[in-house]
């Protein structure tokens, strides 16, 4: 349970951890939805979180269990009572480094835990970063922040509501874009760089400045996912989880779901 009390050394209790599943729900994941109620219950081994959460027509029932013992989660799958009923979901939350065997999932995440205590990599210095909230993320703004997405993974997703965005330039071009949300203290859809200039710890610079506002924001943690487009790492997957691994994050969170059939 080591790796479970720096779980919640971090979060602070069950229930913060809770609440950041919850400011999570705009993301719309296979494990961040829109939450109408959660009840959390602890066990030696695990938490466990009876949720109702958001589909995108009604509301599941879903059951998201936190370990970081493999060998539990492992048994769990032959356990009579993760026998799901319809219309319920259910997720395993590993605290560890280890993954699980692919014939037990569906789908695959990985959510990277940074404190004040992670010792990031040396960012480029010439990158100049500039922060927008409220009023001031203009349509001249999205529209850098889609050229900079379109020029990293192909396609541009719209900050969500309350959402901080982050844009890297150098010699005065847009180069890289991120979202912070201060309710959850997540890098909203991750750190995106044009492709043309990736390795220059452009991202990195990024991650360094939405660290620091956190901190400064009074936040002990900030966190960024990955949703794997399958049950095996593209390498798209590969890149983006080498780069957030390298930064040295406190705790790597492996999220997989068994979908009810």
């Amino acid at each position: 349970m080591k790796a479970i009390k720096l779980l919640m050394d971090v979060f602070g209790s069950t229930m913060d951890f809770a609440r950041w599943l919850q400011a999570l729900g705009g993301l719309r994941t296979f494990w961040t939805k829109p939450i109408k109620d959660v009840k959390v219950s602890v066990s030696k081994v695990s938490w466990r979180l009876n949720i109702t959460w958001r589909t995108r027509y009604k509301y599941r029932q879903g059951v998201v269990i936190v370990s970081d013992s493999l060998n539990f989660v492992e048994s769990l799958f032959e356990a009579e009572d993760t026998v799901q009923k319809e219309n319920s979901d259910i997720c395993y939350i590993l605290v560890t480094t280890l993954e699980l065997n692919q014939r037990l999932y569906d789908r695959w995440s990985v959510a990277y835990v940074y404190t004040i205590d992670s010792k990031l990599l040396e960012p480029n210095r010439n990158v100049e970063v500039e922060m927008y909230e409220g009023e001031e993320v203009s349509e001249k703004v999205l529209k850098e922040v889609k050229h900079v997405q379109r020029g990293s993974w192909g396609f541009y997703i719209p900050p969500l509501k309350g959402d901080i965005v982050f844009l890297a330039r150098l010699h005065n071009k847009p180069v890289g874009a991120a979202y912070y949300n201060p309710k959850s203290s997540n890098i909203d859809y991750g750190i995106h760089v044009i492709r043309e200039y990736w390795r220059r710890r452009i991202s990195t610079r990024l991650l360094h400045e939405m660290k620091a506002y956190a901190e400064n924001a009074g936040m002990k943690w900030l966190t960024v996912i990955r949703v794997l487009r399958g049950r095996k790492p593209t390498a798209s997957d590969r890149r983006a989880m080498a780069f957030y691994e390298a930064n040295n994050p406190m705790i790597k969170l492996n999220i997989y779901r068994i979908k009810s059939t």
